[in-house]
């Protein structure tokens, strides 16, 4: 009997422990997103879901980029789909989504990204062609006949 009630207790806890995550990230809010925006600022903003498996990976890489102390880093804000709604409805985000702005300009936007690499990359290449500089030539896997 008491192996039936033992585990019945234990779930819930198991659950809300889960729900109950620290954020690592700012939660977005309008006048600190519209002061960065103003000093030209590199900005990320990830549309989050509390039920989406990606967003909580992207949270964790975004978090461990957030701590980083180089004075290029980007500032990194998190929106809630179920409160942020109508920002996600104008950028056209689902959960998962990043967006990557720089001063106001969006520059760059991407879904469902995990791996460090992948996210690194989107915001490199994003500011770089906010700058007007030349994107980075693919390496040539063979060379040239001469």
């Amino acid at each position: 009997m008491l192996r039936l009630i033992l585990p019945a207790l234990l779930l819930p806890a198991l659950a809300f422990s889960q729900t109950r995550r620290a954020r690592m990230l700012d939660t977005f809010d309008a006048e600190t997103f519209g002061a960065q925006q103003e000093d030209g600022r590199t900005i990320v903003l990830q549309f989050h879901s509390s039920n989406c498996e990606l967003c909580v990976a992207q949270e964790r890489l975004l978090g461990e980029f957030a701590r980083e102390t180089d004075p290029t880093t980007p500032s990194f804000f998190q929106a809630d789909m179920g409160s942020q709604g109508n920002l996600a409805t104008l950028y056209g985000a689902k959960p998962s989504s990043l967006l990557v702005f720089r001063g106001k300009m969006l520059v760059g936007q991407e879904t469902g990204l995990t791996r460090r690499e992948a996210i690194l990359e989107l915001i490199t290449k994003s500011v770089m062609r906010s700058r007007g500089l030349p994107r980075p030539r693919p390496k040539r896997d063979f060379k040239p006949k001469r």
